[in-house]
């Protein structure tokens, strides 16, 4: 199983500028102990509560010359693929994949309803759209056309185009089983977010995209999923520094989407050290807990594990820390 990083770019208190000086160092220090990806996600945020930025592909091209110093990959994690021209999509995508010599991989989902109601987007026939997005964007970056009643047109004139034919692998989220089809037939892999419970959820999402691709006469693609991670050296220090990645669990909690083993929904008091649903979602301990942590996300069938590793909060020397103790040797 391959580790990389994902980069919180977001939070009003701090200017990007600075914040992103900060993070082409943690990027490069990332790169030197073996990290093999740096990945960023997508927000549009309306008040001051986000981690993500609106603008993915800027944010990675700009810390695209501290990935390049390791080789490390470049990812999405991932972008709504609603908010996006698919013509607009498929030209940033090319360039940047040129930009870092075809390291590109591309993570895309389909969102959330505010997401859709911030862009306008019609919930009429919206699985269709993706999923002729998805085959819109690899006839266009193959020099071949695609014209499909909701997306088409893109051309097969599209310059430039990514480095290699095809474009980069796609990886598509969602736990739906149109989602999970969609990542069988027209993706790569299939994408676990942060808030995907292991057991309950990525589990059994990893070997229903398995049976889809078999079914679907096709390799099984790569399994990525996003992990909040703080790893101290002692028990002692766990609380003090895995405080603020608790918060954001607490977060994820009141969208409603986590769930206890009967079904009744988890609330922000079931976020504590020690809870079993802490584990579910995030890689929080020693670095011989983390350590048994990982070992149960690849035998669940991750292939890629991106470890979130300073959210709002979260110091930098901790997330270099974590880096460390849990670095491929």
């Amino acid at each position: 199983m391959d580790l990389g990083i994902t980069l919180d770019l977001g939070h009003d208190a701090e200017p990007i500028e600075r914040r992103f000086a900060r993070l082409a160092d943690l990027t490069s220090h990332a790169g030197r102990l073996g990290y093999t990806m740096l990945s960023t996600g997508e927000q549009h945020p309306t008040d001051g509560e986000y981690f993500h930025l609106p603008s993915p592909f800027v944010a990675l091209a700009a810390l695209a010359a501290a990935a390049a110093e390791s080789g490390m990959a470049l990812g999405t994690g991932v972008i709504l693929l609603p908010a996006w021209d698919p013509l607009r999509l498929a030209y940033d995508v090319a360039v940047l994949d040129q930009l870092c010599g075809g390291r590109l991989v591309l993570g895309v989902a389909g969102g959330n309803p505010p997401t859709w109601a911030r862009f306008g987007v019609s919930q009429d026939r919206l699985a269709d759209r993706l999923d002729q997005t998805l085959q819109a964007l690899k006839a266009a970056w193959s020099g071949e056309d695609f014209d499909g009643d909701l997306v088409g047109g893109l051309g097969p004139d599209l310059r430039p185009r990514p480095t290699s034919s095809g474009g980069p692998p796609v990886i598509v989220g969602g736990m739906a089983g149109r989602a999970l089809r969609r990542a069988a037939e027209l993706g790569d892999g299939w994408f676990a977010g942060t808030n995907y419970q292991l057991s309950r959820q990525i589990v059994p999402a990893v070997e229903r995209y398995h049976q889809r691709c078999e079914a679907a006469g096709r390799p099984r693609g790569q399994v990525v999923a996003n992990r909040l991670a703080v790893v101290v050296e002692r028990e002692a220090e766990v609380e003090a520094a895995a405080g603020p990645a608790l918060d954001l669990l607490r977060l994820y909690t009141r969208l409603g989407a986590a769930r206890h083993p009967d079904g009744s929904p988890v609330t922000a008091a079931d976020i504590r050290l020690g809870s079993p649903m802490v584990g579910e979602l995030a890689v929080i301990g020693t670095r011989e807990q983390a350590r048994e942590q990982l070992a149960a996300y690849e035998a669940a069938g991750i292939t890629r594990l991106q470890l979130r590793v300073q959210p709002a909060g979260v110091s930098e020397e901790t997330a270099r820390r974590t880096l460390e103790l849990l670095a491929i040797s």
